[in-house]
């Protein structure tokens, strides 16, 4: 798993942790599965809790990958 940065059109960037090792291994999951990637977010929220996020492939803008 690693911690990715997904910018989603004109929306605050989302730290999401996904399964993938890295970059590469993202690209092939979007190239050979274009709906949805699953993940949890990285900074928990006002409850103290790491939320699941479903995020459409097709909204993705841009990744970075954090570590």
């Amino acid at each position: 798993m690693a911690i990715f940065r997904i910018c989603i059109a004109q929306q605050i960037p989302l730290e999401v942790d996904l399964p993938e090792k890295n970059l590469a291994d993202l690209a092939r999951t979007m190239a050979t599965r274009n709906h949805m990637l699953i993940g949890t977010m990285d900074h928990p929220d006002e409850n103290g809790v790491c939320r699941k996020v479903m995020i459409p492939a097709s909204r993705i803008v841009c990744v970075f990958e954090l570590d």
